[in-house]
């Protein structure tokens, strides 16, 4: 019976410890490093975004001790904010009470909260929505807040080359930035400007239109996207391979890959059943990118590419060697010098 005692007492005592032990997990924490791979600031939170207009947002967790910090890792100012979006044009958009603005590099709001939707400044104008997720419209307005175009559009792209893709009952057209149709809302779809053509969707095949309005590129793709450093990759239908095509139109790369993406800084990443490759603009093979030395290789910004090695990333240059060793949890790519990473850290809480 003293044993049964002694027993049922030892029990009890583990499971109390046992349930004020300290339970140990891992997560993600953020810091900034540069080129060559140095850490510029330390890893220390667990939300942290891009550097742009020479500020990062970084918080402990969404809306929790936010702040802006510069690029030595000072805070610039903090901010009681649900979330915020990239600096654009000295804004950045921002939410908090279900409600959205803007603020300046101060962290002043500039722009009151009046606003169910707000994006980033593009050529000066902001595209918000006036309304509510499911009945909203979409306007813009300036730097001062003024609503400079009415917020009548079912939905709307930032302005580019001049011009903004706005739809209206199902319907594609574009706007100047007096609030003027420049194309009519006759088109089945158009995309946001590039390099001075939109990708545009007619009677079930996608083509392009330069400013003006006037087809450039006659539809007869499948797919196109927007125009990169000259080229644009486009489906031109059975097989569904993808290909680049210049300004005129002519296909000057084969539609042979399976995937593709846009070129950027000269090199775009492109894969088929022969192997992953990054291109020059002639089509020709500038390096093989190997799976067995690392994979997710996408983009090249400010001369490298972030790519992966199981379970880490670093970055590759432009001849496809490693020049930061993948040891990063998570990658970004790099913005303004200094690129974002993750490490993982042990986090103590108690149960």
């Amino acid at each position: 019976m003293k044993k049964e005692v002694m027993l049922s007492i030892c029990v009890a005592l583990l499971a109390f410890t046992c349930a004020t032990q300290v339970a140990a997990f891992e997560i993600t924490k953020y810091g900034y490093i540069d080129k060559t791979g140095k850490m510029i600031i330390e890893p220390q939170t667990q939300v942290a975004r891009d550097f742009s207009n020479g500020l990062a947002y970084i918080s402990e967790s969404f809306g929790v001790r936010a702040r802006f910090i510069d690029k030595t890792g000072k805070v610039v100012f903090k901010c009681q904010l649900s979330d915020t979006a990239d600096f654009s044009e000295g804004l950045a958009a921002i939410w908090a009470g279900g409600s959205c603005g803007y603020i300046d590099k101060t962290g002043e709001i500039v722009i009151k909260r009046d606003f169910y939707e707000t994006w980033k400044f593009s050529e000066g104008l902001g595209r918000v929505n006036a309304g509510n997720y499911s009945h909203g419209k979409y306007g813009f307005v300036d730097k001062t807040g003024k609503i400079v175009i009415d917020t009548k559009f079912e939905s709307a792209y930032d302005f580019s080359c001049g011009l903004a893709s706005v739809e209206v009952d199902g319907k594609f057209g574009y706007i100047n930035k007096e609030g003027k149709y420049v194309v009519e809302p006759k088109l089945d779809w158009g995309s946001d400007f590039s390099e001075g053509l939109a990708a545009v969707s007619i009677g079930g095949k996608r083509g392009y239109i330069d400013t003006s309005g006037k087809t450039a590129i006659k539809p007869r793709f499948s797919k196109c996207e927007r125009f990169s450093e000259g080229l644009a990759r486009v489906k031109p239908g059975y097989p569904e391979k993808w290909g680049y095509i210049n300004k005129t139109g002519e296909m000057v790369i084969p539609a042979k890959y399976s995937g593709a993406f846009d070129f950027s800084e000269g090199l775009a990443y492109v894969y088929s059943g022969t192997g992953d490759f990054f291109i020059n603009k002639n089509g020709e093979v500038a390096f093989e990118v190997d799976p067995k030395n690392y994979q997710n290789a996408r983009r090249f910004k400010e001369g490298l590419a972030k790519v992966g090695v199981y379970p880490n990333f670093g970055y590759i240059d432009k001849t496809g060697k490693i020049v930061i060793k993948p040891k990063y949890d998570d990658a970004s790519d790099f913005s303004e010098g200094l690129a974002r990473i993750g490490v993982l850290v042990e986090y103590d809480e108690e149960e």
